[in-house]
This record gives C-alpha cells, structure tokens and sequence, in this order.
C-alpha cells in the first residue's frame, strides 16, 4: 500500500510542549513517533533527514494502518513533522487529519527536480512526439513471451573505482541518472536486437512518476546520452499527466511495448529539504508508484559506492544471466567515465550465467546457515532442500524490517551489516535499546500463538542483509527437528532476558 507524504517544518519558535498538545488533540487517530537527530554537524543531520524520508517513501503500509507522524528534532527547538497516509485513504478523512495537524488543508506539492510544468495538453502533444516512432514500441513483446511471473533479486556492487571516477572534475557536468538510464537502454537494444527500444524511468517529480525514455543506438553512444539527457529535461516541464493518462492519450501499451524499468535512488537527494522548507507550509510529497516491468532495476547511489538492486522475471535472463548483464553495465560505465566517451555498444557481450538465480540463492543460504547454531543438527542434503524454500532480503539505510506492534511472519537472520531494535516510550520518542550484528535471528514471535511483534527493527547501515525464513516452513521443521526447537526457545530466552536488562537500564517506560 503506497503512502504519501506531508513534510511539515514548525516555526524556530515551537517548543515541544506546544507539540505535545498537538499530539494529544489527535488522541488514537494518528501513531506518532519522535527521533532526535541534532546532533553532528549540518550535513550530517540533513543526510540522516534525507535517509529517514527515503524509507518512509518506500515503506508499504498495511490496508488499515493508522496514519504515522515522524516527528525529527533536527536542532534546538527546531522540529520536522513528517505524516505518512495511505494514498487510497477518503479524501476526507485525509482533510480531517490536515486540519488538525497542520491547521489547514491546504498544501504545495514538491517539485524535487523543479521545471515550470505545461498542461496537460501540451504534455500529452509532447509525449505523442516523443512515442511517434512505432518502431520502438513492439520489443517488448518478445520480452513478455519468455516471462514466467516467476521473480528473483539480486544486490550487486559497482567497483569502487566507478564511484571514484564519479568524483573526478572532468565528470562533473554528468548527469548520472541519464547515463545510467542510457547505459541500460543500449543494453536493453542489444538483448533484443533492437535498434532503439522505449524504457521506463522513474521520475520523482509532477505527476508523471514513470516516464518512457526512448534510447537509439544507430548513432554514437555520446550523441545517445545526449538525446536522453534531453528527454530528461524536457520531462521537468511536460509531466502534468498521469501514467495511467499518458498510455491512454498516446493509445500505447506500455506494458506490452517496455521490458525494462529503472530507477535511481540517492540517499541524499530529500537533504536540501532541510534548509530550504518554509515553516509553517505543508509541503506534499506524491507516494511511489510500483513498476510492472519483467526487469526492474534500481541504481542506489551515494558518496562511497554504488549498488544495483536487480528484481526480474527469471525467464527474461536465461539468454543473459544477472551477472553478465551487470558486467555490461559496469563496463560500460566505466568506460564513458574514464574515457573519451567513445563507447561501443556493440562490444557488449551477453551469456548465460553458469548458475540459476535458485541456485545461488541456495548455496549462500545453505553455507550460511550451516555455521550457525540453530542448524547444526541438519545434514548437508536436509539443510539444502531447507535452503531452497527461504530467501534473501535487502533493506537499505532507515528501512525497518519488522515493526512494533505488527504481525511477524517469519524468522530472520542478519548476514550483513547492523540493525537496531527499538521502542516508543510513554513520552513517545524513540529508544534504541539493542543492536543487532550478522549472525543474530529475530523474529520468532512468528512462533507463538499472539505473534504480535514488541520492537522495531530498522536498518542503520548503508546495506543490510537477511535471510528470511517463513513461519509455515519454521513450524513444520519443528515437528521434523524437535532439537532445533530447544535451540529456538533457548536463543529467545537469551535474547528476553538481554532485552530486559537493557529495557531496565535505559527506563523506556519513563
């Protein structure tokens, strides 16, 4: 369920006793939680600003979850509200919640990217010239033919030296978002053997959150960036247009005629936000919409390194496998950063990979697995076919994995990176109580009768890693393996008793 958000700046003057009355008029209708992030210098706090919007603007709700106010305490007597709402909420319940949080109804929405939008006619014109080449359009059919609707995912890692080039000064008129868009078009043309091919962008900005980027390779690879780029541009004024009306003004089918889609994502592009927001002015910021393209990929920046999230139908790369197709990517890339530009597209080199999506996914969990306590008592061939029916999971900066008060669904274990547990205390602000490191399980409320969970977890590295393991197949391994159930219940007997010395030290309850 995809949410909006009301970024809301309080007055320097606000003081936290006028915001509890606040909070106290919205009584049950409304969940609030307070972070204090002042400290550290400025950037500091901005990119923490920025990381916490990001996750909120990911972040699925439930049908019927309450609505949520973020309330950042950025300096002295200096607060943000940030009010998460169910974007399929009636209208007038959300009127109903803006009147009495912000004392209006009344909003801007946020143009991230800027540009000065035309009507929706004269999107629909531009669009209609930008789509008019019908030779692009029937590719994706072919992709469509070898879906399986059977999906995997993958985390893979741009080198370093990529993301050092990035910072060289001979680069710093590149507009990485068009490059990558480009990058993936070219390669999109030569799975397909296409001379140029229509792929879908996200594009946070209007009301266009997808738009189709037309990339040609007939011409040099310089000349292609450039013509992206220009689509680019052009996107900032032309999208006052829904997708939804944009397929049906230019009688495109997109989802017959694009097989990729790509988004890029930048921890700190909400950090501006902090200095730039006027108090006292509700500001909107339009939910995320899904992508129902076979391959989705999402470029996730930031200053040390970049990493693609690759989620695509199976059938589409087994003429290409993930890791040869990011191999393209990476080469591509580097090659236009640390060269002429000159860039080949058809020096690109496509196979197969040697293993499945299945299989690799299956022997990471399996070795894994096998060196922590619970599954010492399985057989290399038991712990195999058990591997096979769990999955990898990836959450990025600020993203929660299990949140207090909802149901737990399955039994997870940290392979990389940290997450911490926390808590709301009766004043309402956040504790962080525990951390967690790799090898730590959480998660077994899945188990119980009430498997209401008690904590947050959330990520706080840039990466965070996880095997998940679902509850139905934890629970028939119990029967099966009635050892691994004294494990269980002795890891969660550890964990409870932690749990309560830390809760007792920090007094949450205060």
């Amino acid at each position: 369920m995809y949410q909006d958000i009301f970024i809301y700046r309080c007055s320097k003057n606000t003081s936290y006793t006028e915001l509890e009355s606040l909070f106290n008029r919205l009584a049950d209708s409304v969940t609030v939680r307070i972070r204090d992030i002042s400290h550290g210098a400025f950037d500091e706090r901005a990119n923490v600003f920025s990381s916490i919007i990001a996750a909120l603007h990911k972040r699925d709700a439930y049908h019927d979850e309450t609505p949520l106010i973020t309330v950042l305490k950025t300096a002295d007597n200096e607060y943000f509200l940030l009010l998460s709402i169910n974007c399929d909420v009636k209208e007038e319940v959300t009127e109903s919640i803006l009147a009495n949080v912000f004392h209006s109804n009344n909003f801007e929405t946020l143009r991230l990217l800027g540009g000065s939008p035309h009507s929706k006619q004269e999107s629909e014109k531009y669009w209609a010239g930008i789509l008019e080449d019908e030779e692009a359009l029937p590719v994706g059919m072919v992709a469509n033919a070898r879906c399986t609707r059977e999906r995997a995912e993958e985390v893979l890692t741009v080198s370093p030296d990529i993301t050092g080039a990035l910072r060289n000064p001979a680069n710093n008129n590149i507009n990485l978002e068009s490059l990558c868009a480009t990058i993936w078009g070219s390669i999109a043309c030569k799975y397909f053997e296409a001379e140029s091919i229509l792929i879908e962008s996200k594009h946070e900005n209007g009301k266009l959150f997808r738009i189709p980027l037309k990339v040609d390779t007939t011409s040099k690879f310089i000349d292609s960036y450039a013509f992206t780029e220009m689509q680019f541009r052009n996107a900032l004024d032309y999208d006052n247009l829904f997708f939804d009306e944009l397929e049906a003004a230019s009688s495109c089918d997109f989802a017959a005629s694009m097989a990729f889609s790509v988004g890029f994502y930048n921890r700190y592009r909400y950090a501006p936000l902090l200095r730039t927001l006027h108090a006292g002015i509700p500001y909107k910021l339009r939910h995320l919409e899904s992508s129902d393209m076979p391959m989705r990929i999402y470029c996730h920046y930031s200053d040390t390194i970049m990493r693609i999230r690759y989620n695509y139908d199976v059938g589409l790369v087994k003429n290409a496998g993930i890791f040869s197709i990011h191999s393209a990517f990476s080469d591509m890339l580097e090659r236009f950063l640390s060269s002429s530009r000159n860039v080949n597209v058809n020096k690109i080199f496509l196979r197969p990979d040697k293993e499945s999506p299945e299989q690799r996914n299956k022997e990471f969990i399996s070795n894994t697995l096998a060196k922590s306590e619970m599954f010492r008592v399985y057989d290399p061939r038991d712990l195999d076919k058990f591997s096979s029916k769990c999955s990898r999971v990836s959450k990025f900066s600020e993203e929660t994995i299990l949140e207090e008060g909802k149901l737990a669904d399955a039994l997870y274990m940290l392979t990389s990176g940290k997450i911490v547990v926390e808590t709301v205390g009766k004043d309402r602000t956040v504790k962080i109580i525990h951390v967690l490191r790799p090898g730590n399980v959480f998660g077994i409320e899945c188990l119980l009768n009430d498997p209401t969970v008690d904590f947050t977890y959330r990520a706080v590295t840039e990466l965070v890693e996880l095997i998940r393991i679902p509850k139905n197949l934890l629970k028939d391994e119990l029967t099966l393996h009635p050892k691994l159930n004294t494990i269980i219940m002795n890891i969660q007997s550890n964990q409870l008793n932690k749990l309560a010395k830390l809760l007792a030290s920090k007094d949450v309850t205060s």
